[in-house]
């Protein structure tokens, strides 16, 4: 493990960027919610960067919510690749191409689950044991079964993200979110600090980094002390919180870096 590396907690405000007028005030007003699961979905399946999938369920099969029902056929490298799951627990009534968004607006197999109104809970996650005591590729293995992919568009793997040789010093998380009208992040920093911290610690045991640094925004002061609360609360030495400076594009990959690594 490499030791930690220096970091700015408040940057100086950046000569580049522009400040956009903020329309987040009426998303801020209520809290994260569970929506009530919908009548019918229809799910692709081929989810990893188009990587070629196979379904694991059939046509009358009864499932749960978060059961798998698609995995990848191969994976380059043998690397660990997303399973698909079940968002709500109904019986498959069909598993046929359908026209999906995409960047090709292309046709992919579907799976298409009816749902029964209970939205029962699969229970195979239960005895997967701690994480925090597992190595990385233990880790790993069960992220990608558990189907967590990044949300920028690629649903590309997690695991594989996680799974590298090379030395990590400083794990960044970036909360900064400075598209004017984007409220998530701020909203789940706000309500599910301990968890947000929860899951830092899972990835920083992956990769055997010294650091984390959580940014947000200037103007995300709810945000700031539900995460300040939670490292205290936490004992936390090794996760910092770093305060940017409410600009666009300061939550962008290698400008975030610059600004809080000087790297």
């Amino acid at each position: 493990m490499k030791a930690a590396a220096r970091y700015n907690a408040h940057p100086s405000r950046p000569t580049w960027g522009i400040r956009p007028q903020p329309h987040k005030s009426v998303s801020l007003q209520q809290p994260v919610i569970i929506m009530p699961p919908p009548e019918r979905v229809v799910i692709p399946i081929d989810q990893c960067l188009s990587m070629a999938a196979r379904p694991l369920v059939t046509v009358g099969q009864h499932v749960l919510n978060g059961e798998p029902i698609a995995t990848a056929i191969s994976s380059p490298a043998n690397l660990p690749c997303p399973q698909v799951h079940a968002s709500i627990s109904g019986t498959v009534t069909a598993i046929e191409p359908r026209s999906v968004s995409s960047r090709n607006l292309s046709t992919q197999l579907c799976v298409i689950i009816d749902s029964d109104g209970q939205d029962h809970l699969w229970t195979g996650f239960d005895t997967t044991g701690d994480p925090l005591t597992m190595d990385a590729s233990e880790i790993c293995q069960h992220i990608a079964r558990a189907g967590i992919v990044g949300l920028g568009g690629a649903l590309y793997s997690t695991a594989t993200k996680l799974l590298t040789n090379q030395p990590i010093d400083t794990l960044i998380i970036n909360g900064v979110e400075c598209e004017p009208f984007i409220t998530c992040d701020e909203i789940l920093m706000r309500d599910q600090a301990a968890r947000i911290l929860r899951g830092t610690r899972i990835m920083m045991q992956a990769l055997a980094t010294a650091q984390t640094i959580i940014a947000v925004k200037s103007d995300m002061t709810q945000a700031r002390d539900a995460l300040h609360q939670a490292i205290k609360a936490e004992g936390c030495t090794d996760i910092h919180v770093a305060v940017v400076t409410a600009k666009y594009p300061a939550g962008g990959e290698r400008q975030l870096i610059e600004l809080i690594m000087n790297r």
